[in-house]
């Protein structure tokens, strides 16, 4: 693949960020942003062109699932990567959404994970923080509440309700094994219904054999809940 000048600034990036970011392995989408951040600024709008302009692949650094997360469910990355056109709507819609999907996450946290453990450099200011935030949520909004997302929005619901996961849970969960197990009606009725399977599809899920943030998790299970028809949560 033809790159602008290498790979080597990403690489070099994930490298700094393994020893930055106490993040879980599946947490891509905050570790696309920071690869992205840590780029030389003379590189990056070309970055942006190849990568969501031409729908390049560059290094590890992005796929439709890893700066969507489970936002995927409901926009394409076709339809997303349309949005980034410069840095600007790069940190309103990937770093907006990723906040907006984890609406507890504070400023003190984010800086913590994102600043540059060599130059001390901050990501983004507060103010920045809160306007993305609020632009994401937005965006977040727009996309769940398209008619054909609404069965896929009661099943998030419901999955957790029966899973009742905390926000670093849902970031250690396959990306692809979630998505799938939401559109599969006979998968998701099971993990409602069947504990045993819904143990087994959890421990499968995980990146890692045991969650970081909570040593019981996923030993509990919230109640079994009502079995969703075929293009329904109903």
């Amino acid at each position: 693949m033809a790159l602008f000048r290498s790979t080597k600034p990403v690489w070099r990036a994930l490298g700094v960020l393994a020893l930055a970011l106490p993040l879980a392995a599946c947490d891509v989408a905050m570790n696309s942003m920071v690869a992205y951040y840590d780029l030389p600024p003379a590189e990056r709008q070309e970055f942006i062109r190849q990568t969501f302009g031409e729908g390049k692949q560059i290094g590890s650094f992005i796929s439709g699932e890893m700066i969507l997360g489970t936002a995927a469910l409901y926009v394409s990355f076709d339809e997303f990567r349309a949005l980034i056109v410069d840095e600007e709507s790069l940190y309103r819609y990937g770093l907006g959404l990723y906040l907006a999907r984890f609406p507890t996450t504070t400023y003190e946290e984010f800086t913590r994970q994102t600043t540059n453990v060599i130059t001390g450099e901050i990501f983004i200011s507060r103010e920045q923080f809160d306007f993305y935030r609020s632009w994401g949520m937005a965006y977040y909004d727009e996309i769940r509440s398209r008619p054909e997302n609404r069965y896929l929005v009661e099943r998030e619901e419901l999955f957790r309700k029966r899973v009742q996961p905390m926000e670093q849970e849902m970031k250690e969960i396959g990306i692809g094994p979630y998505i799938e197990l939401i559109h599969d009606t006979d998968k998701l009725n099971k993990l409602l219904t069947d504990d045993r399977f819904a143990q087994d599809w959890l421990i499968r899920a995980l990146d890692e054999p045991k969650p970081r943030s909570s040593g019981n998790w996923p030993g509990t299970l919230g109640p079994v809940q009502t079995p969703v028809s075929p293009g329904t949560a109903s």
